[in-house]
Order: C-alpha cells, then structure tokens, then sequence
C-alpha cells in the first residue's frame, strides 16, 4: 500500500521532537495513549513504539508506512449500526494515512505548546499543514491571507 504525502511541519526540529517525546512518554505512563479500533492486538502492542520512533526521526508519513509495514491494522471492525445492533465493516483503506496524520499532528501541536511554554513564547501560529486540492469551505473561512 502506498501512502500519501503527509503534513508540512514547519518547526519539526530536534528540541520540537524532545518536547513530543515526553508528551507521548507522559501519555505511555498515565495509560492514555489513543488506541484506534482498527488497531489489531499486535497493533495494539506495537503503537507506542512506532509512535515514539516517529516522533524521535520520521513524521506523518514514516508513522502512516510503519502502520502497513508492521501490520498493524485489523482487516475488518466491528461497529454500531444507526438503529441499533453491530455489523462489519472493512478497516477504511485510508486508515493508515488518517491515523499517522492525526495522531502524530497531535504530538506535535502538544510538543509546540510544551516548547513554547519552556522558552517563554506568548503565541503560536496556526496554518494549514495540509497540501489540498480543494479546501472545505469552512476551512477556507479560517485562513486569512
């Protein structure tokens, strides 16, 4: 499976990484670190490893490839059906993409407010990481030129 080309992380630098490490070592030690359901037991096992491998020498993109590569992912899940009762459904082929850009963004925006906070930075700035073709036009609204 090929994976896409994933988020442009403007300060992804070496202190930027140290302070998304512990954000993620502090998530590993409370027992909180997001399990997706498509995840399968090895998976599961595997997370926070790939989590942490990526933080400290890849991005998205590296998390997304060791996602396929490790087999980390169920081929089917269950879930809830509108009207009640579960059903079967196929683990989306973009799982591995939208788990490797969520959850790695995720450590990084934390990893930039614990740096922030250290050096004493008043303000971040928010901006679209995203290459799109065609941004939602809610999206568009936020963005000022």
């Amino acid at each position: 499976m090929e994976v896409s080309v994933g988020l442009a992380y403007q300060n992804l630098d070496a202190i930027t990484r140290r302070c998304m490490l512990e954000e993620i070592d502090l998530d590993i030690q409370a027992g909180t670190v997001y399990i997706s359901r498509f995840l399968n037991p090895e998976g599961c096992a595997r997370w926070p490893i790939i989590l942490r491998q990526a933080a400290e020498t890849g991005d998205d993109d590296s998390l997304a490839q060791a996602i396929v590569s490790d087999q980390c992912l169920h081929d089917r899940y269950e879930k809830r059906k509108p009207k009640g009762g579960t059903t079967w459904s196929d683990v989306p082929y973009t799982a591995p993409q939208t788990m490797g850009e969520g959850e790695f963004n995720r450590y990084y925006a934390r990893g930039l407010c614990r740096r922030a906070i250290d050096e004493g930075v008043m303000e971040l700035e928010v901006y679209r990481a995203k290459s799109v073709a065609q941004p939602r036009f809610e999206s568009q609204g936020m963005w000022v030129s």
